[in-house]
């Protein structure tokens, strides 16, 4: 079920399934559809009551005209619980930027969260990533990709779809129809270009003041990363440079590995066979972090 919840003054897109368990909360990395987490929705769904949100701007979630910090996002959040009388704690799953969102939630509202989940999540550190100065990155700054994403936020939608002509892979052909729908839909609107650009702008400024915060304390977290193997052989059917790719797969493993750090309950799970997009490569592994996590807090209770 999708609702426009009104959050903040703006609505908000909020996908729900499930009635059961604890609730669970994903929230989806930059530019992600909600959709494209069907698999992992669906398998969650027996058990949990599964909550998947489109940040401001993305989906058919209003923008505003603010930018768009992180400590917003949590903000909303919070009300977003509220407005859909979740008087429980609840599980975060947080993927790539999502994963830096739900860092900062937890930091400012650990009374509303039981459990946590990171999947290929972005680092507070991440501009270690940036300091490597590799080729095959050359020209791809933040600033360029700003710059990209508000010239395209000032395009018409329909201007967009004939640049971008989505279309679906055969994974997702396989999706209900009206997922395949909004799929085809996503990522073709002016605003969710200058969504993009104002939560990139606002990234490193987000992370410092996530990373000022402190840790998780005692809260159990489990740290899903990808498979460097899988990165490698991606590499290699893009002529990139090994030993350049090399380097990079090492500080984001470094990156991710860190994050064990949050808690002094954390575990990692490498997600084989698995890239960035662990939640499309292997819907499993999240699927089954979530459950050992349902079963860890029953053992708890």
């Amino acid at each position: 079920m999708i609702d426009l919840v009104t959050v903040n003054n703006h609505g908000m897109e909020v996908f729900q399934k499930g009635n059961n368990g604890i609730p669970v909360v994903i929230l989806p990395g930059m530019g992600v559809s909600f959709d494209s987490w069907h698999d992992v929705c669906d398998s969650l769904s027996g058990t949990n009551r599964v909550i998947m949100i489109h940040r401001p701007g993305i989906g058919n979630s209003e923008v505003g005209f603010e930018e768009r910090h992180i400590y917003q996002l949590t903000n909303e959040l919070s009300e977003l619980l509220l407005k859909l009388k979740i008087d429980k704690k609840v599980i975060l799953v947080g993927h790539s930027y999502g994963g830096l969102c739900v860092q900062h939630f937890v930091k400012r509202f650990p009374e509303k969260v039981c459990g946590v989940v990171l999947v290929d999540a972005s680092s507070v550190d991440s501009y270690k990533l940036d300091e490597l100065e590799l080729s095959f990155l050359e020209g791809q700054t933040n600033e360029s990709l700003i710059k990209e994403w508000l010239e395209k936020a000032e395009q018409s939608s329909e201007a967009l779809k004939d640049e971008l002509m989505p279309e679906l892979t055969d994974r997702q052909k396989k999706l209900p129809h009206d997922v395949q729908q909004r799929l085809l839909e996503f990522g073709v609107k002016p605003d969710f270009y200058r969504a993009l650009a104002s939560e990139l702008k606002c990234w490193d400024e987000d992370a410092k003041m996530i990373k000022q915060l402190g840790t998780f304390h005692d809260l159990k977290l489990i740290v899903i990363g990808r498979d460097p193997t899988y990165q490698m052989e991606i590499a290699k059917a893009q002529n990139i440079p090994l030993e350049e790719m090399e380097k990079f797969e090492s500080v984001w493993r470094e990156l991710i590995m860190d994050q064990l750090k949050l808690s002094t309950q954390s575990e990692f799970v490498e997600a084989k066979g698995a890239g960035h997009s662990v939640h499309i490569d292997a819907p499993e592994v999240i699927a089954l972090a979530v459950q050992k996590m349902n079963n860890l807090l029953q053992a708890f209770k």
